[in-house]
């Protein structure tokens, strides 16, 4: 639907982009994690556990995959938040048997230490922000992210995607298209020399004034408890609901999903 809307030059609701961004990057954080890139993965699933609302049929597979992930990534800081969340009556009967010992170990006896994320310069005032931060606290803008990382995009390294007219990080999708890899969007493939370089990124860019911003997020407050909203009806497609994330299935050719909330043998 919203390459549809993109294609015929219609705004995409902001209930529709954030439902996508989530959607993909809970894609993401599967992909980068069966490719070992665990920081990547971690704060992909930390951008979803943030808004965990919003899979209500996954809350606990989620929030434990992002635990172990962060653990995994150094990030135990915000292992134990989500560590914590888990440890509440609701939540904790229903943790995976394997993993419930350790988390409760964890909790404990939490460590608070925390990898710092890279920084990269907001495309709207050049403040420099974490890498996979899509909001900026300086100028208030939201600012549009990666299809192929999820991080947000900078000015001097902008470009879409030739197929979906999404943006993409110049560099990272050039290299994906040399190495034959295809558009973790659409999962189309692209010739190296459809992929453009844009250069005048600032005169493209889209400014929100702080009122349309906190007009924005008194709205998406209001709907964040719906049982319909895209990502819960998305989410059903899932075989197994314990098994959100980390199995790796290829978008066109689906496999059996596993037991396990995460299907890497972690030790906590």
């Amino acid at each position: 639907m919203t390459k549809d809307l993109m294609k015929h030059n219609l705004p995409i609701p902001n209930d529709m982009h954030k439902s996508l961004l989530l959607l993909h990057s809970y894609m993401l954080a599967k992909r980068m994690s069966s490719k070992g890139d665990h920081a990547l993965a971690a704060r992909m699933l930390i951008r979803i556990a943030r808004n965990i609302s919003q899979f209500p049929a996954h809350t606990v597979p989620i929030l434990t995959s992002t635990v172990i992930t962060c653990q995994r990534a150094g990030l135990k800081k915000s292992s134990f938040e989500f560590a914590s969340i888990l440890m509440k009556p609701e939540y904790r009967n229903q943790i995976d048997a394997k993993y419930r010992k350790p988390i409760e170990a964890f909790v404990r006896r939490p460590v608070e230490s925390e990898i710092e994320e890279s920084v990269s310069p907001c495309p709207f005032c050049d403040i420099d922000l974490p890498e996979t931060q899509l909001s900026c606290h300086n100028c208030k803008n939201q600012i549009p992210y990666c299809a192929q990382t999820g991080k947000h995009m900078v000015a001097d390294d902008w470009s879409k995607c030739p197929q979906c007219q999404i943006t993409s990080l110049y560099s990272i999708l050039l290299e994906k298209c040399i190495g034959g890899e295809q558009c973790l969007m659409c999962n189309m493939k692209s010739d190296s020399t459809q992929i453009i370089k844009i250069k005048d990124v600032k005169s493209q860019l889209v400014k929100k004034s702080a009122d349309e911003t906190e007009l924005e997020q008194r709205n998406q407050s209001k709907k964040q408890n719906s049982n319909t909203n895209p990502i819960s009806l998305a989410m059903k497609e899932e075989k197994d609901e314990h098994s959100p994330i980390f199995n790796q299935n290829d978008q066109q050719k689906k496999q059996p999903a596993v037991r396990n909330a995460v299907d890497i043998e972690v030790r906590l």
